[in-house]
């Protein structure tokens, strides 16, 4: 009768604790110049693909300002201008368009450890339309090896998101690889695992990361 019981529950849970799941690709090209002494900017363009990386569901434009305060910390801030698209009654053709503003701002600690290198994000971040803005703080934990005359170089990294309304809602767990192309230009190629939490209908993602990075000097 027990067992009968916690198969019962379990079948139930399936359907209340439901789960939506996508397999997406996100690409992002960055530019980095040294501004003035121990300051330099960053703009970003990226890509999201959804809906098994075959609709072009979001795209932004990301300009940050950091400043380098020594070898271990350095701090940052950003704005990002965000336009989402929606696909309307199921068809490719019919899309709603929503644009959206985030600003930001970083504190990173880091630490190298012989050959690892340990850094520790932390991010308050503003996003949403006119006045409706929702507040987050993210945390990520990145960690990267440098391997012996090998020009490749894997970074791992987890990360999650707090509200103060709801607690921890999403995390987020990458894995990948970077490779200097020609002196300047990084190309990284990476998979990345997110899941939404403590939320109706949790969003699950797996997710192809491709970046190109070139630095200005």
């Amino acid at each position: 009768m027990k067992i009968n019981s916690i198969i019962l529950f379990i079948f139930l849970s399936s359907f209340v604790f439901s789960q939506e799941k996508d397999s997406q690709t996100w690409s992002t090209l960055s530019i980095d110049k040294k501004i003035v002494k121990k300051t330099e900017m960053t703009l970003k363009q990226s890509f999201r693909l959804e809906n098994n990386s075959s609709f072009l569901y979001k795209y932004f434009t990301d300009s940050r300002i950091k400043y380098n305060y020594n070898k271990m910390l350095s701090v940052s801030i950003g704005f990002r201008y965000i336009n989402e698209r929606e696909i309307e009654n199921n068809w490719l053709a019919d899309t709603n368009t929503e644009n959206k503003n985030r600003y930001y701002s970083d504190l990173h600690v880091k630490q190298n450890i012989d050959r690892f290198k340990l850094s520790l994000r932390n991010r308050l971040q503003k996003q949403g339309v006119k006045n409706d803005f929702n507040n987050t703080f993210r945390q990520k934990l990145s960690i990267d090896y440098n391997i012996k005359k090998s020009k490749l170089k894997p970074i791992f990294s987890t990360e999650y998101f707090y509200k103060k309304e709801e607690g921890v809602n999403k995390i987020r767990y990458s894995l990948g690889l970077e490779y200097p192309v020609i002196k300047d230009l990084n190309f990284y190629l990476g998979y990345r695992f997110q899941k939404e939490v403590n939320v109706p209908d949790p969003l699950e993602l797996k997710i192809l990361e491709v970046k190109i990075n070139y630095n200005l000097k």
